[in-house]
């Protein structure tokens, strides 16, 4: 883990606890609204942060996946459909 996922990671779970904090702190006689308006910005942004710098960035193609269209017919599949 180089620093960059580490200070990620720690910007993460300080939004995470930030947003208990933050609802904690308008308490449960607050306005409901902007109790769960917190928790959607809060966690939906720690969401939102770990799918930009984490997950988009990823590779998930299997070796070889431009050249072959793994969803279009196989070769045999015509020739089964004639029997």
């Amino acid at each position: 883990m180089d620093k960059f996922d580490a200070a990620l990671a720690l910007a993460l779970l300080v939004g995470i606890i930030l947003t208990g904090q933050l609802v904690s702190l308008v308490g449960p006689n607050g306005p409901a609204a902007l109790r769960y308006a917190i928790w959607i910005a809060g966690y939906g942004g720690a969401v939102l942060a770990a799918w930009a710098f984490w997950i988009r960035p990823l590779n998930l193609r299997a070796p070889g996946g431009d050249e072959e269209n793994v969803w279009g017919p196989d070769d045999g599949d015509a020739a089964d459909a004639e029997r």
